[in-house]
């Protein structure tokens, strides 16, 4: 879904903003109000999100189920677009958390993507509101037809793990997902969907 951007760019670098925008395997309900500079490369600690010229990127510790995994925290608009998309697999231990400043309906597709997702809608304290898998789009699928998965309450916290992990770590609807103590800085640090 396109939108007019709130600033004026130049043509090219809106046009790049838009495509980078479009090619994630999650997607926003609603179009970013403007273009977001890219992630830096590594990690930061959640205690580096809060603050002024922190990174757009946090990576910690989750509880998920009997386990732990590491979530990277996407807080911009072109991190969440790209999400999942263009890897192969999600490993055991790893996982995306999708960080929104305030609730709403969340909606994400798998364009781009390869593997199934288990995608858990949280309520800010972790609690999973729902829980569902996304297989990946069939071969020559149109973008317009790919399915979207759309959440049924507002909420500012997605996860992404592999599909079937869920399952295997005894995480369903109604289990609390552990998230650190200042995951709250996050939707401080977010940017607006």
């Amino acid at each position: 879904m396109n939108r007019v951007l709130s600033r004026p760019l130049p043509s090219r670098l809106a046009a790049a903003g838009a495509l980078l925008a479009l090619a994630g395997c999650a997607r926003d309900a609603r179009p970013a109000p403007r273009p977001a500079d890219p992630p830096p490369e590594g990690a930061a600690s959640s205690a580096q999100v809060a603050g002024p010229g922190t990174p757009r990127r946090a990576d910690f510790p989750v509880g998920f189920g009997d386990r732990e995994v590491r979530a990277e925290a996407l807080l911009t608009f072109a991190a969440r677009g790209r999400g999942f998309s263009g890897r192969a697999a999600m490993r055991d231990d790893e996982a995306l958390l999708f960080v929104y400043p305030t609730p709403d309906l969340r909606s994400y597709w798998m364009k781009g993507c390869a593997a199934a997702l288990d995608i858990l809608y949280l309520a800010d304290d972790g609690e999973v509101l729902e829980l569902k898998t996304m297989p990946p789009p069939a071969p020559g699928v149109a973008e317009d037809d790919l399915p979207r998965f759309r959440g049924t309450r507002p909420v500012r916290l997605v996860l992404e793990v592999r599909a079937g992990l869920a399952a295997a770590a005894g995480v369903r609807v109604g289990a609390r997902v552990r998230l650190p103590p200042d995951v709250a800085a996050l939707f401080k640090s977010a940017e607006s969907s």
